[in-house]
């Protein structure tokens, strides 16, 4: 799933090439994917694109004096820069041609993906973001620990649920985590003062330089039909050494969903 870091990066890469252009075509080839807004993608045809951005673990295009575009890839969507002519891959299912035969689309091969276009910026529904979200420069440690005290659930799922930021996922999780040295199965509300000012401090140093490094191999590889990930220091790293001790990483299958950590360093 893209997390934060990837959305920031595609945010940055798709930018560069894409903003200031006008949009010759919006299509969506797989309806159901558009979740609202369909009667507004043909007013998107004609205006340039203003911005690209993130919001939450969604890619947000904002067109000049017209409709916004919210896309959350959820687990499986992936997005594609390429000349016009290019055929389209399998379940392609949003198309945009922009000035100059280039087009963006989001392809899905098991259809997860959600789209929406609204009005404008005023109104991105209140309540979709749970939680402050992850990169937020006001976020304080103090209101970190707040949104933990008195939480029974484990950290981890306390973080990739939305109950205490916004925009992290499953992979990030695990790397901020470690760095934190925070068990990913403490419950929240054991997180004392001290250790939450750790864990923010782990979340802008791992997302800013995990940002950092994405949008570098993207540059240089274009947009993955994945994520790139080889920079992960544990997440998916099970058996091999911990980067900071030495003992081996351990994983725990819940829910689909695996968790890497390190049992000595994380507690």
């Amino acid at each position: 799933m893209p997390e934060a870091p990837d959305l920031e990066a595609y945010a940055a890469y798709i930018g560069r090439r894409l903003q200031g252009k006008r949009l010759l075509a919006a299509r969506v080839l797989i309806p159901p994917v558009l979740k609202e807004g369909r009667e507004r993608l043909a007013d998107l045809t004609g205006r340039s694109l203003a911005a690209v951005a993130r919001h939450g673990k969604q890619l947000r295009l904002d067109f000049q004096g017209g409709p916004l575009l919210l896309v959350h890839p959820m687990l499986s969507g992936r997005f594609q820069l390429c000349h016009h002519d290019e055929p389209l891959r399998p379940r392609t299912a949003l198309l945009l041609t922009f000035e100059g035969d280039c087009d963006l689309r989001l392809w899905d091969e098991k259809l997860l993906s959600r789209a929406y276009v609204l009005p404008g910026p005023h109104a991105l529904p209140v309540g979709r973001e749970r939680a402050p979200d992850v990169l937020n420069p006001h976020l304080t440690a103090e209101e970190l620990w707040r949104r933990l005290s008195g939480q029974r659930a484990s950290l981890k799922s306390l973080i990739v649920r939305e109950k205490v930021v916004a925009g992290l996922g499953n992979a990030y999780a695990d790397e901020v985590l470690f760095a934190a040295g925070l068990s990913p199965f403490r419950p929240g509300g054991e997180v004392d003062r001290q250790e939450a000012e750790r864990l923010l401090q782990a979340i802008r140093e791992v997302l800013g330089e995990a940002t950092a490094q994405v949008l570098t191999e993207m540059e240089r590889h274009g947009l993955p039909e994945d994520e790139y990930r080889a920079h992960l220091r544990v997440h998916r790293r099970g058996s091999q050494p911990c980067p900071r001790c030495g003992a081996a990483i351990q994983e725990v299958t819940s829910g689909g969903r695996i968790t890497s950590f390190c049992p000595v360093c994380q507690r």
